[in-house]
């Protein structure tokens, strides 16, 4: 993952870097952009380190950590955003694999929609030569002319400003970068798919880095009172085609 040499850890704005999530607001709209819920304290509910084991002890840790964060609603949010809510972003780290979640409950007495994404950033040490694949044949909307096209290549490149929003995107797209891979998969309830690079800008450091981002975006998730709501993706990082916790890169 990368973090852009603009990204602060002041709490006086988003931390443009690993995986913010945007929600219950993707982009511009009623509410500040991308929501409100990366601009405040989540709570760790839930944590569990284990050692790694043994056997390899260059791999990621064998039998797993992880950590639950939640948020749930408050006055000042309720100002921003009436809606009273529990939310819950976990993360899971185990053998060559990173897993992500996001859950939402509505505990309101009314109906809400949302929109969201993980607007997760990679870091890449080639943008000229990276590709991402498994989007052939979705159709798109490209943001920087306002075109609804569709993709026609096996894999994409980032040759300028790129701002991308899939529609019912693959579940598995890869992001080749030389001889290194990772896998993004997902589950069917993160329906779209963002692809974004500030191509140009030097002040974001645009070549260290692409966004992937794993979204509910086109069409809102409505949730009755009571429900829930719970999309995840694994990340799984690969060196000359295997498993990376296996490399000794």
């Amino acid at each position: 993952l990368s973090r852009r040499p603009d990204g602060v850890f002041e709490g006086r704005k988003p931390i443009s870097g690993g995986v913010p999530l945007c929600w219950p607001q993707f982009g511009p709209g009623d509410i500040q952009q991308h929501g409100f819920a990366r601009n405040l304290q989540w709570e760790c509910v839930d944590a569990c380190t284990q050692a790694s084991g043994s056997m390899v002890q260059r791999s990621w840790t064998k039998a797993g950590s992880r950590a639950i964060f939640e948020l749930t609603d408050t006055k000042a949010s309720r100002a921003i955003w009436k809606h009273r809510f529990n939310a819950r972003y976990g993360v899971e780290l185990t053998s060559g694999c990173l897993s992500i979640s996001l859950r939402v409950k509505n505990t309101d007495i009314n109906e809400f929609s949302f929109t969201g994404a993980l607007h997760t950033y990679f870091a890449v040490d080639d943008l000229a030569a990276c590709r991402i694949a498994g989007l052939k044949g979705k159709s798109y909307l490209d943001k920087t002319d306002g075109q609804t096209k569709t993709d026609s290549d096996e894999a994409i490149a980032i040759t300028g400003f790129t701002e991308r929003v899939y529609a019912d995107a693959a579940r598995r797209v890869t992001l080749q970068d030389g001889n290194k891979a990772v896998s993004i998969k997902s589950n069917a309830a993160w329906k779209d798919l963002a692809v974004w690079n500030p191509y140009g800008d030097e002040k974001m450091a645009y070549s260290n880095f692409v966004c992937i981002e794993n979204g509910v975006i086109n069409e809102p998730i409505t949730l009755q009172p009571g429900e829930e709501w719970e999309g995840k993706i694994e990340i799984i990082p690969y060196v000359d085609g295997a498993p990376a916790y296996a490399s000794t890169q």
